[in-house]
């Protein structure tokens, strides 16, 4: 997966395509615990350094037997994944090219099988 773990160097960010608009995006963080609770792995994504941020959360979950879930380790399949949460945001008032403080999207909750993307809608 696109593996960002502190002290292994940057990552270099990605670019993806929604509807003719180049966005660049790179991960926030890895799941994890925090004080607030758990926290689910967190993308950021751009149209460029001068404009608004949207960071995408995808949900903390785990499996029946209480471990967490693991993200697709296919690059094609998370991208999917991620473009479909992106155009979510943009339904719920997200503009790329807009100014302003970062824009916070939960996506919903994943399907039972994260590793097929055709199935999250």
């Amino acid at each position: 997966m696109y593996n960002a773990k502190k002290g292994r160097g940057k990552q270099v960010p990605e670019t993806i395509d929604i509807d003719g608009e180049p966005l660049v995006w790179a991960v926030l963080s890895e799941p994890q615990w925090s004080t607030d609770g758990y926290m689910g792995l967190r993308v950021s994504v751009r149209a460029s350094e001068n404009f608004r941020e949207l960071i995408v959360e995808f949900p903390y979950t785990k499996t029946q037997h209480g471990r967490p879930r693991s993200w697709p380790d296919r690059p094609r399949e998370f991208r999917i994944l991620l473009e479909t949460s992106i155009r979510q945001a943009m339904e719920a008032g997200w503009r790329a090219n807009s100014r302003g403080r970062p824009f916070n999207f939960l996506t919903p909750e994943l399907p039972d099988d994260p590793s097929r993307p055709e199935s999250y809608a």
